[in-house]
């Protein structure tokens, strides 16, 4: 998502029909989608941080999981019911990519940015090898301090942040412990400050912005196959 210079206040509002995330944008990219829910999908990214052919998967197994609900964040989700239900559901796609990583010597390492000057929230989550783990806490900690953000390490519930109204930023660290930063509404926050400090862990300095990393569509198509054949055994959305 590129930032936008222009003051929020000037900025023309986003509508489902024109957002990059809603089903219903009829230019919506669909050959990055590798499981639909009842409330949320999850996609393959666009402009991946991995390299398809560094990580043992035969593709990048960079993903986003999106609500279906076009919300800048999931307190903002005006149903009670369906705000439980997509978070719910969400905590379940990412638990399953978990596992799914697991298997082959990965930690799911998951982030999001909830701002309700935001357009449409989602997670991210990038495979790191189980040999570079290690320095993902210490390394969010010092690009948080760097920067000048407070971190707090939390327990994760599986419902943490559904009914938290103020605005954040989170890692998960693939276990039961959180990264938290508590995010002022006047202040910018870089929107890719997780990925910037994931491509210092993995090595991968140069693909920290994702417009240098965009592939050719046969090759999105490719690697999207690829995480759908992966993730097929741990998708719930399939029949059984």
């Amino acid at each position: 998502m590129r930032v936008n210079s222009r003051p929020r206040s000037e900025r023309k509002p986003v509508d489902p029909s024109t957002c990059f995330f809603c089903l219903s944008n009829p230019q919506l990219a669909q050959h990055f989608i590798v499981s639909i829910g009842e409330e949320s999908y999850v996609t393959t990214a666009k402009g991946p941080l991995p390299l398809s052919d560094s990580q043992g998967l035969d593709c990048p197994g960079h993903i986003l999981i999106i609500p279906l609900s076009h919300s800048p964040t999931l307190a903002s989700i005006p149903d009670s019911t369906t705000r439980k239900d997509t978070m719910t559901e969400m905590v379940k796609y990412r638990r399953s990519v978990e596992k799914m990583l697991a298997q082959h010597g990965y930690v799911a390492v998951g982030f999001e940015i909830s701002r309700h000057s935001g357009i449409h929230f989602h997670v991210q989550v990038i495979p790191v090898p189980d040999s570079k783990v290690v320095a993902v806490k210490s390394e969010f900690e010092r690009a948080a301090k760097k920067n000048g953000y407070t971190v707090i390490e939390r327990d994760e519930e599986d419902n943490d942040g559904g009914d938290d109204d103020e605005d954040f930023f989170k890692v998960y660290l693939g276990g039961k412990k959180i990264l938290y930063i508590s995010l002022s509404p006047e202040v910018r926050f870089d929107l890719q400050f997780g990925r910037k400090v994931l491509a210092t862990i993995l090595g991968l300095p140069e693909r920290s912005d994702w417009k240098s990393c965009v592939q050719d569509e046969k090759d999105e198509v490719k690697d999207a196959e690829q995480f759908k054949t992966l993730f097929k055994p741990y998708d719930f959305t399939l029949p059984e």
